[in-house]
């Protein structure tokens, strides 16, 4: 969605995103279409030990043992309908930027992205080398209550919020039975 030397925090107040930027042991998969996703399972299998792995058989790790442990804590799908994946990953230090690049692209992110990533490493530009841009929360839905939709005046009682209380008694008008 950036550029190079876009700014992201610029970037996303023109669009109306947030920028969220990585915890030190996390991961930001951006999949662009199903063959990005096949790539991600694959080598998710082959970190977390579940396929085999020569290399790993080398180093003293048997077939079962994972090579790096992620878990997923969140998807979410972009302005652009790329689905975002967010994967904790049980490194025993932080992911450095470029660490964090290399397994981002090796898992199947946008290859574009991850490029542009190590570029603001290798140039030392003054940009986070990795964000997404995730649309904003927006304000709480409350429940509609039942007279809202012309059924139960007693239901409005039961919403506990003030929040609720002035949603239900703005969509209720001038019949709203006050606590």
């Amino acid at each position: 969605m950036s550029e190079l030397n876009d700014d992201p925090y610029k970037t996303a107040e023109a669009l109306g995103l947030d920028v969220v930027l990585p915890e030190p042991n996390e991961l930001f998969i951006d999949l662009d279409d199903p063959a990005d996703e096949l790539q991600l399972q694959t080598m998710l299998d082959v970190l977390n030990g579940k396929a085999s792995f020569d290399d790993a058989v080398m180093h003293g790790k048997s077939d079962s043992d994972p090579l790096l442990e992620t878990v997923e804590t969140k998807r979410t799908t972009s302005k652009s309908g790329n689905t975002h994946v967010y994967l904790k990953v049980s490194a025993k230090t932080p992911l450095s930027d470029i660490e964090r690049i290399a397994l981002q692209a090796c898992l199947g992110s946008d290859r574009k992205r991850e490029l542009l990533s190590a570029l603001r490493i290798l140039l030392s530009l003054d940009r986070p080398a990795t964000v997404f841009f995730e649309t904003k929360p927006g304000p709480p839905v409350p429940p509609t209550c039942l007279n809202c939709t012309n059924e139960i005046p007693e239901e409005r009682r039961a919403l506990e919020s003030t929040y609720e209380r002035d949603f239900c008694s703005e969509k209720c008008s001038d019949d709203w039975i006050p606590f």
